[in-house]
């Protein structure tokens, strides 16, 4: 008797020991670590046209950042390399350095800026010399368009934490109206300050997210994170930003909500969806080197509760005309955010029309599309012959909804009352199949 309860005893132990085997196994291949090697900048950094305004220094003497001189500025002695024609002085905002007289801000000191090799200075460490920051950094002289310097600013208690800034000469070929424009605009709100005038100034674009791609069984696609406030650190709650993009994309954009998620304070609240599947977001590392994800099912839990109402809303068609949830009180309705671009997009649609042409008359299907130019929705719906809803995006929906990630969705009960989130449209044909 002691013998076989011995050896029952040992199969127990065995079967536990293989079935948290089989656990540990399992959750491995749903974890995933992000290497995030590429430096990128946010999309609209790519449109805009931001200068950083060069000043002429005297007297060794530079004055201290304002914006529009709201306040006072002062007098900064410093310490300059010797041996050169001509100096200018400039700012960018760079919040990882501390900078009493200055604050947010690293000094730059541009010298021999009319010559065709300009050489930028930056005062790492904002003590006013720039003799002891290391070698300067080669610029393209002016009209010189399509050359470009990136130099890196880091901060002082975490060398690994940093941004990357691109700096190029900005085109104002036939644009002498604007050229003028910026040119008074500087003279007129920096009083006491000599501008060197704008074509010797240079176009800032801020390379601060950091890109990796995640690699699935399934999928596959990129995974950023963002310094909102640069300072150097990429996992700040409330401020910084994880994006995902598409593997095609070159940069993730920060004002797609779909998208682009301010990092929720709660642990808990981070996750994103890509393409049918939830992840969750384990760690992010404070310089944004890496970030760890693990799928998982735990979508169902967030949002608005289940049997609550969502608000009211309106929205437009791709014919242009206005929509409201309020039509469908008496119907369910699935609530769909796709792109053209997404990987699934084909059989998606497919299924949509699956479901109005065989349920129709109990529910009503509302797909969001995420396009990038308005007549791309009007070219898709004149040629898919739809007999379902396809709106353009609204990113005051998307929120009210608490949809994130795409493709995302939610189904709705009579009267807007929630029933699921996240179900796929062959998964809903499935189950209107089956009722």
């Amino acid at each position: 008797m002691p013998a076989i309860r011995y050896f029952r005893q040992m199969r127990i132990l065995l079967v536990t020991l293989i079935l948290f085997a089989t656990l540990a196994v399992s959750a491995q291949q749903n974890l995933y670590f992000v290497k995030m090697d590429q430096v990128s900048m946010d999309a609209k950094e790519n449109r805009m046209m931001n200068p950083i305004a060069f000043f002429n220094m005297v007297s060794d003497t530079i004055l201290s950042y304002n914006i529009e001189n709201a306040e006072d500025a002062k007098p900064i002695l410093i310490k300059k390399p010797e041996g050169y024609k001509t100096y200018a002085y400039g700012f960018v905002f760079f919040n990882g350095v501390p900078n009493p007289m200055s604050p947010g801000v690293i000094n730059l000191l541009l010298c021999d800026f009319k010559s065709q090799s300009p050489l930028l200075y930056i005062d790492r460490n904002n003590n006013n010399n720039f003799n002891d920051d290391g070698n300067p950094i080669a610029l393209p002289g002016a009209y010189q368009l399509r050359d470009s310097a990136i130099f890196n600013l880091c901060r002082t208690d975490n060398a690994d934490a940093c941004i990357s800034i691109l700096l190029s000469r900005m085109n104002l070929i036939n644009k002498s109206a604007y050229r003028d424009l910026l040119n008074e605009y500087y003279e007129f709100y920096y009083p006491g300050r000599k501008f060197i005038e704008i074509d010797f100034c240079f176009r800032e674009q801020r390379l601060n997210q950091r890109m990796g791609v995640i690699r699935t069984p399934t999928d596959s696609f990129k995974l950023a994170l963002m310094d909102v406030n640069s300072n150097g650190l990429y996992n700040e709650p409330g401020v910084d930003r994880y994006l995902i993009a598409n593997l095609q994309d070159t940069f993730a954009d920060s004002q797609n909500e779909l998208q682009s998620f301010v990092i929720p304070e709660k642990a808990e609240d981070r996750f994103f969806e890509k393409n049918g599947t939830t992840y969750r977001i384990i760690k992010m590392d404070d310089a944004g080197k890496s970030i760890t994800v693990i799928a998982t099912d735990e979508r169902n839990n967030t949002g608005i509760a289940a049997g609550k109402k969502v608000p009211k809303f309106k929205c437009y068609e791709w014919t242009g005309n206005k929509i409201s949830i309020k039509q469908f009180k008496r119907k369910q309705v699935y609530i769909y955010l796709t792109s053209t671009k997404a990987r699934d997009f084909s059989a998606d649609t497919t299924a949509l029309r699956a479901v109005m042409d065989k349920h129709g008359s109990r529910i009503q299907v509302i797909g969001f599309i995420d396009i990038d130019k308005s007549y791309e929705l009007k070219i898709f719906g004149q040629y898919a012959n739809l007999n379902w809803i396809a709106a353009y995006k609204n990113k005051y929906v998307i929120r009210d909804l608490q949809l994130r990630g795409m493709p995302a969705s939610l189904l709705l009960g009579k009267k807007r009352k929630v029933m699921q989130y996240s179900i796929s449209p062959q998964e809903l044909l499935k189950k209107l199949d089956s009722e």
